[in-house]
């Protein structure tokens, strides 16, 4: 009898105990939002991934199961995300410009303030990931937190 392989399973869902991944969610969910995450996409993400040195590997692990393109979640996981963003934004911030500042600032939300969040190494991988992605920041920032981007009007059919 021979074992076949099987495909990887789809991502569970995200942890909520685990405070240091929420920088990465926001990146998450727009790489997922088109229902497409492309081969290059994924590469950029998870050699950005691979340079974490903090992250512990059940953390890296679980950020890889969001990351396979083989294997997407479903819709509703992605909305959940999404949802996930909006309930954790500091409303009372200025809308930042860039997918990495929202993760940040979910970050300094959620209370840590210290640890490689706080220092130059993550930020700055978490920005590279962002540009290699290719989304334009600031559209996508407004678009997941639902709220109207004053150069564009209303974001996109999947506000609440």
């Amino acid at each position: 009898m021979t074992d076949t392989p099987q495909p990887p399973k789809a991502p569970s869902a995200w942890p909520v105990d685990r405070l240091d991944l929420l920088a990465f969610l926001p990146m998450i969910q727009v790489a997922w939002s088109d229902g497409v995450l492309t081969s290059s996409e994924m590469a950029a993400l998870c050699e950005e991934l691979e340079e974490q040195g903090w992250l512990d590997p059940r953390g890296r692990e679980f950020l890889r199961s969001w990351l396979r393109p083989e294997s997407p979640p479903p819709r509703a996981s992605v909305a959940e995300l999404r949802e996930i963003v909006r309930n954790r934004w500091p409303e009372d911030r200025n809308v930042p410009e860039s997918l990495t500042s929202l993760g940040l600032d979910l970050i300094r939300g959620a209370g840590l303030t210290a640890g490689p969040w706080s220092q130059d190494g993550a930020p700055a991988a978490l920005a590279r990931a962002e540009e290699r992605l290719g989304v334009p920041g600031p559209e996508a920032v407004y678009k997941l937190l639902g709220i109207p981007n004053p150069g564009r009007g209303a974001p996109g059919p999947d506000r609440p």
